[in-house]
């Protein structure tokens, strides 16, 4: 952020904010994120793959319990837990039990839906520009 200012403070005289000062407020203004800390408790979430998958396959079969999930996705069992516990944790999924199996499902079938959508157009488009995402 110093770089930033330092070269907005350097460009004043073109500027036509009163001051650098202001011109870095505005700056940092149009920047914000409405509900940022959902965004980026959103983000979070789908930027594991494998909680992305997870969420992909409850979205079109639920509920289902652990060891199912991990057969689907064919990772271990412990990691499964794992990421169910964290989508649990951030209101993504519900767990209720049933006998000796806790089965999972999807809180918001329309929320997840669309962050899945939005995840995959995303990926579209940046494969659509050939360009390398690292």
């Amino acid at each position: 952020m110093k770089r930033i200012e330092a070269a907005i403070a350097s460009k004043v005289e073109s500027c036509t904010c009163e001051s650098a000062s202001e011109h870095v407020k505005k700056i940092r203004e149009m920047s914000k994120v409405e509900k940022s800390e959902q965004v980026e408790l959103v983000l979070k979430q789908v930027s594991d793959l494998n909680r992305f998958r997870l969420l992909k396959l409850l979205m079109k079969t639920s509920p289902l319990c652990v060891c199912e999930i991990s057969t689907a996705l064919q990772i271990d069992q412990t990691l499964t837990s794992h990421h169910l516990s964290s989508l649990k944790n951030r209101g993504l999924i519900s767990a209720r039990r049933q006998g000796k199996w806790v089965h999972y499902e999807l809180v918001d079938k329309n929320l997840v839906e669309h962050v899945i959508k939005s995840v995959e157009n995303l990926s579209e488009l940046v494969s659509l520009t050939g360009r390398k995402v690292e």
